[in-house]
């Protein structure tokens, strides 16, 4: 063959042999006698050898002999003759077939649906123990068999989510959701998700497999219309990912109740994971509201649970837990040296989505701390990561970033197009953006402020807050609040700047702090509520936030 149009291509993947026998006059006579060769190839075979080679196309890619052996009902020393007989490769312990041979074995199989179910039951099986392993000290070695296998997992969960397995598909789910999740490679399930709830009315599932599908496809319309059955289902579950992801992904909502619960049972319940990941979500609400101590003790907690169990991505996100803790404090080379021991941990694991995240947050503490270059180089590897991995609102995240490298370096032009990429980029509903959002309304403000344009940079500082305190994090609505200082006159700015110093947690300096004490002092007492309220946010705003305190 020599070419081919798109088309012409497109059409003939579905019957190779069919596209073999076409192009040059030539060459179509060799092509022809192909599918002959391989017909008689498959003559010559034993009963025990044709069996093993049609049933082996149900794997994707290839097979090691244990998979091949279980699956196919066939002794796998079966799997070497073929390989004598060039039918099948073999690359480091795994069989393959070419694609051509693998059409014509395909044509063969015999009871394809029977082979299919104990392929997804094979694969089934192997989630399940993976799932386990990796909430302990086995989990790189898990991480890898999964890897291994990701193909024939997602064919598995594919098949199960096309032909109308919903029960087997949501078990599949259930078991790949926190391998999937390390690994950033939750976006090869979303379509199967999707598919598994559109097969679904909402109210007839409850399993944990329903749930995790559900928070698999947040944002897709299949989200809205399962949200209300989900939440319930979710609030009743016991299953270890959910007790990080449900919360993850509706923490900031009003209506927590659910899983604050959910969260308790865990912290009462007999798993160490569980306990360890309750503990890490309960450190973000006093983190969020300037309970530093007891964020303290939740953080910690949840490093020496994780820790001792050998779990190395929940020790990561409970390092860059306390290394948040330390920024919030002040002390942001604390934060990046913390930072810098969570770092190889995600790396190490392959934790991409992690790995940029973490290296986004230590290029705000690189910033914060005075190193605009340091922090270039985190935002800059932290986007390449992101856009490699498709992950838009990481992307995102350093976009944001990088504009306010820009911006403190007087790159003003380009400050504002970053700022503005990395808005449209980030996802309002998942907490671990929510800073980022207010970071980057806040950028934007400030450059409004040096064009001159004073109630448009108010109304960025406003829209900081609002988005903050809508998620609960009144830490982040500190920095807007600071901002809206720099639009007064010296008296007022001193008492917004002792209001920031509430939401903070610590004491904001300032130079109209310095030069109206009395001003300053008067904000720092006021409660968060009067806080937000000195700063303009209406009851109505404050009262939809699920923070208790301003409650």
């Amino acid at each position: 063959m020599r070419t081919h149009e798109l088309a012409d291509l497109e059409a003939g993947l579905a019957d190779r042999f069919r596209l073999l026998s076409r192009g040059s006059r030539t060459a179509q006579p060799r092509h022809q006698t192909l599918r002959a060769v391989v017909d008689w190839s498959w003559a010559l075979l034993s009963e025990e050898e044709r069996l093993m080679a049609a049933r082996l196309t149900v794997f994707a890619g290839s097979a090691d002999a244990r998979a091949a052996e279980r699956v196919c009902g066939v002794p796998a020393e079966v799997l070497d003759s073929l390989a004598d007989k060039s039918l099948v490769e073999v690359h480091r312990g795994r069989y393959r077939m070419l694609e051509t041979v693998r059409a014509f074995c395909a044509e063969q199989l015999a009871g394809p649906d029977e082979v299919r179910q104990a392929h997804a039951a094979f694969f089934l099986d192997l989630a399940l123990r993976g799932d386990r392993g990796l909430r302990g000290p086995d989990q790189l070695a898990w991480l890898e068999t999964l890897s291994a296998e990701h193909d024939n997992l997602m064919a598995a969960l594919g098949w199960a989510a096309g032909t109308g397995r919903t029960r087997l598909g949501y078990e599949l789910v259930a078991a790949l959701a926190f391998y999937l999740w390390i690994r950033g490679l939750r976006g090869s399930a979303v379509p199967h998700a999707a598919a598994l709830l559109a097969r679904t009315r909402p109210g007839e599932e409850t399993s944990d497999g329903y749930v995790l599908a559900a928070l698999l496809v947040a944002g897709h319309p299949e989200w809205a219309r399962h949200r209300a059955a989900v939440s319930a289902a979710a609030a009743a579950s016991d299953h270890p990912f959910v007790t990080f992801l449900w919360p993850m992904t509706t923490g900031g909502r009003p209506d927590v109740s659910g899983a604050l619960a959910m969260l308790e049972r865990a912290l009462a319940g007999s798993d160490p994971w569980r306990r360890a990941m309750a503990d890490l979500i309960f450190g973000y609400p006093p983190l969020a509201s300037g309970r530093h101590a007891e964020a303290e003790r939740r953080f910690t907690t949840a490093v020496e649970l994780f820790r001792s169990l050998g779990e190395r991505w929940g020790t990561a996100l409970a390092i860059d837990s306390l290394a948040a803790l330390k920024a919030v404090g002040g002390d942001t080379a604390g934060a990046a040296a913390l930072l810098d021991e969570a770092l190889p941990l995600a790396e190490r694991l392959g934790a991409v989505e992690d790995l940029a995240d973490m290296l986004c947050s230590r290029g705000d503490h690189r910033l914060d701390g005075g190193d605009p270059a340091a922090a270039l180089a985190d935002y800059e590897r932290a986007g390449e990561l992101a856009r490699k991995a498709g992950l838009p609102s990481y992307a995102a995240c350093a976009l944001r970033g990088r504009a306010d490298v820009a911006r403190m370096t007087g790159d003003l032009a380009s400050a504002r197009r970053l700022y503005e990429e990395a808005l449209a980029g980030l996802e309002p509903g998942w907490m671990r953006t929510i800073g980022n959002l207010a970071r980057a309304l806040v950028g934007l403000g400030l450059l409004d402020q040096a064009a001159g344009d004073r109630p448009g940079a108010r109304a960025r500082f406003v829209e900081a807050m609002e988005t903050a305190v809508a998620a609960g994090a009144l830490t982040e609505a500190a920095r807007p609040v600071e901002a809206l200082a720099g639009l007064e006159e010296p008296e007022a700015a001193a008492a917004l700047l002792g209001a920031a110093s509430v939401l903070r947690g610590r004491p904001v300096d300032g130079t109209a702090a310095r030069a109206h004490p009395a001003a300053y002092r008067r904000g720092a007492r006021l409660t968060p509520r009067q806080a937000l309220r000195l700063a303009g946010l209406t009851d109505e705003v404050i009262d939809a936030s699920p923070t208790v305190s301003l409650r």
